[in-house]
């Protein structure tokens, strides 16, 4: 019933004219072997499984700012499960792979990998200043590039983990996230977006319809924090 009403409202939500997102890196993100290490990571499989599905895509030849980006994604695995240590050593490796991005590398796919690399650092090191330069960095990006779909799904949830007082809206986040067409969008990016979708659900107090959109997320892939929160936030909402 609930995968039925968020189908429902995907559909409803078609009629609006949609915007045309690009996706520098679309390479990336249709390659088996980084779907196969993503998928490791939100699938929650052992570390040794993610590791050896990060190895092998490392090692698959790819560019260093693709390499920034996947490190982007080990490292949070690891602070989600407590290995700072190994977290602080790649966040070392993927300062190096970002100081050898080739110089006729696009622009844009240089500054999304910089985006990456500054989300790493606060992730691992936390603190204040470093929230504030992720955040600044994700605004400044959308403000280049808000046709970009990576870029666009990070400012959507940089306005859904704002407080309010500090420029977070579920509102505006809604209003990115109703320009785009999930079906061309890749398997990683739908999953974000069902997650996303589902966040702004549950802060508009719409319960039900943000627990059918976390459903299809998780028909994607398992895992993810914020579905676990979302998820308590609508249980409490409706009590």
């Amino acid at each position: 019933m609930r995968k039925f009403l968020a189908m429902a409202m995907i559909l409803a939500a078609a009629v609006l004219p949609l915007a045309a997102f690009t996706d520098s890196y679309a390479d990336m993100v249709s390659d088996p072997l980084y779907l196969g290490f993503y998928g490791a990571i939100k699938n929650d499989l052992p570390e040794s499984e993610v590791i050896a599905a990060y190895d092998g895509y490392i090692a698959s030849g790819i560019s260093p700012e693709e390499k920034v980006r996947a490190g982007y994604q080990i490292i949070r695995y690891f602070m989600d499960h407590g290995n700072k240590e190994l977290a602080l050593a790649h966040l070392a490796g993927i300062e190096e792979q970002f100081a050898a991005i080739s110089a006729d590398t696009p622009a844009v796919r240089r500054d999304i990998a910089e985006g990456d690399l500054i989300a790493s650092a606060y992730y691992v090191h936390g603190g204040i200043g470093n929230g504030l330069k992720n955040s600044d960095k994700v605004k400044e990006l959308y403000g280049k590039y808000p046709e970009e779909i990576s870029v666009a799904l990070n400012e959507v949830f940089r306005y859904l983990f704002t407080p309010p007082i500090a420029g977070g809206s579920s509102k505006k986040a809604m209003r990115i996230l109703r320009e785009m067409d999930p079906q061309s969008l890749s398997k990683p990016d739908l999953f974000s977006y069902y997650v996303a979708y589902g966040m702004a659900l549950s802060d508009q107090d719409e319960f039900d319809e943000s627990d059918a959109y976390l459903d299809m997320a998780q028909d994607i892939y398992t895992t993810d924090s914020a579905i676990d929160s979302t998820r308590r936030d609508n249980r409490r909402g409706r009590i």
